[in-house]
């Protein structure tokens, strides 16, 4: 590198493109993406000085920044130059540059989804949206996105709803498409946090509904089905839900206490599943021995 600022100056581009090519090898070889960022800056200011603002290398440059500074938030390293906010600034002016010279699909689909999914993770659902449909806009069209782009995409909508407290926007839009069980528990969890209300445990109750017609012997989705039925003293329904899952579980606790509990609320005089269950637990202090006891002398 140093042979490279002898020859052309720390100015030319060429030095430019030594320092950039330096800084992919310490980020995708070494793993030290703090210490490729500077290379990385420093080979966007030259390209600044030389090409003006729109030039393609600026936003190559710019999407190496991003991906750069995703990098560091992924290992936690701290540096003022390495924030969410300082990622979507780099990557957005690569957008806008690449819009400028007609020339998006040059840009990474990887970079948006990883944006979107680190505002997921971070419970930021609004930001986590506006990138998953920036990347549908960006690449509309093109063979660069996948089914599951617009799935994802769907997803984070509804997650917005949800936490926008429109829960019924939410279960409207996971009604079309099949997504991984553990989504709709998720969305159950959420309604039975947040929402207290009948009306809104029931939303929750349709959202494990929808994801048992897709998985029918998930044991998450039938123990959730039967607590939630039971939350809404639905127990017909609960006493099916916990049955079907003593069927695929026999030696679960909490199922064989939940179809106990819903036998009893049902008026049936079968002790069997509750007995079951106090023996698995055994002479241990765990406080569903208090429970189980309770409900059977329940009358």
């Amino acid at each position: 590198m140093e042979h490279r600022e002898r020859t052309v100056g720390r100015l030319h581009p060429d030095y430019a493109q030594t320092l950039n090519g330096m800084a992919v090898f310490l980020m995708n070889t070494r793993n030290r993406p703090e210490k490729a960022l500077p290379l990385f800056l420093e080979s966007l200011q030259i390209y600044q000085r030389v090409f003006g603002s729109d030039h393609n290398e600026l936003a190559f440059a710019h999407e190496n920044i991003a991906i750069c500074i995703l990098n560091m938030l992924e290992k936690r390293t701290t540096d003022p130059e390495a924030t969410i906010d300082k990622c979507e600034g780099h990557q957005k002016e690569a957008l806008r540059i690449f819009k400028h010279n007609n020339a998006t699909t040059q840009s990474f689909p990887n970079i948006y989804q990883r944006i979107s999914e680190f505002h997921r993770l971070a419970g930021q659902f609004e930001k986590c949206l506006e990138w998953s449909e920036l990347l549908l806009e960006t690449f509309k069209g093109t063979t660069q996105i996948e089914d599951g782009d617009v799935k994802e995409n769907k997803r984070n909508k509804a997650l917005v709803f949800l936490f926008q407290g429109k829960p019924t926007n939410a279960v409207a839009i996971l009604k079309e498409e099949k997504y991984s069980p553990n989504i709709y528990s998720s969305f159950y969890q959420t309604t039975s946090t947040f929402y207290k209300s009948e009306d809104q445990l029931k939303i929750g109750l349709e959202s494990l509904q929808l994801g048992l017609v897709q998985y029918p012997n998930d044991p998450i989705f039938l123990y959730n089905l039967g607590h939630c039925s039971a939350l809404l003293m639905q127990w017909a329904e609960s006493k099916q839900y916990f049955q079907k899952l003593v069927e695929i579980e026999p030696n679960d606790v909490d199922a064989l206490i939940g179809l106990g509990e819903s036998k009893k609320m049902l008026g049936e005089k079968d002790n069997s599943d509750l007995d079951k269950a106090l023996k698995k637990l055994g002479s241990s202090s765990d406080p569903r021995v208090d429970r189980i006891n309770a409900l059977k002398k329940d009358k």
